[in-house]
């Protein structure tokens, strides 16, 4: 498969332990930090200060959230080597999403396993896409892996995010600012921009693959 990192969001350039962390608790099945630390007797306050990275954590630390999320603690500390226990490699692809039009999610939470892009953290997941208003940046039918860390949309103006509308509709755009409070501009490489948009949530593209 032919992957390609981003430019947009580089994860050399902008991911963390904290991040990875995060990524770790949320593929293991732990919807929040604190319950994470009390499912396996870390202590809360601790634990939180890591994955928000207020402090970075040691090797010792490492090996105790590695067992815990069943990841490394290379991976963790540095991002080298698997970031799963046993090098299992596989996401899901969650359904399609547009570069023209809204595209709605599949229904049914996702369409298949898929293998993640070389070096992509535990939280990565994929979506396709349908559409050409983002051409020659990302073509249809492309998969597009992302992470969503829990950053606002006005963290990630200029960055070519996936897109959840507050309407429900799916999409891959630049965020920029827009006119009205709480809305903004999404801007694509060869179609018209969408004005004054409600999002729900956007996370940057990381990987790309070209199937």
């Amino acid at each position: 498969m032919n992957y390609v990192h981003t430019f947009c969001d580089n994860p050399a350039m902008d991911e963390t332990m904290g991040d990875r962390l995060r990524a770790a608790r949320i593929k293991a099945g732990f919807p929040s930090a604190r319950q994470a630390a009390l499912r396996n007797k870390l202590p809360p306050s601790t634990y939180a200060a890591h994955e928000n990275g207020q402090n970075d954590f040691g090797p010792a630390d490492a090996d105790l959230y590695a067992k815990a999320f069943k990841t490394t603690a290379a991976w963790l500390l540095t991002a080298e080597g698997p970031s799963t226990v046993g090098g299992n490699r596989k996401t899901k692809l969650l359904g399609e999403v547009g570069a023209g039009s809204v595209v709605e999610p599949f229904d049914d939470g996702y369409v298949e396993e898929i293998d993640l892009p070389p070096g992509a953290p535990l939280g990565a997941v994929a979506v396709r896409v349908r559409g050409s208003s983002m051409y020659p940046r990302y073509f249809d039918g492309e998969r597009l892996f992302y992470v969503k860390d829990g950053r606002s949309p006005a963290e990630l103006m200029g960055k070519e995010c996936i897109i959840r509308l507050k309407s429900g509709g799916m999409l891959v755009k630049i965020i920029r600012p827009g006119t009205k409070k709480g809305h903004f501009t999404l801007e694509s490489w060869s179609h018209d921009p969408l004005q004054n948009q409600a999002i729900d949530w956007a996370a940057p593209v990381r990987w790309t693959e070209r199937v």
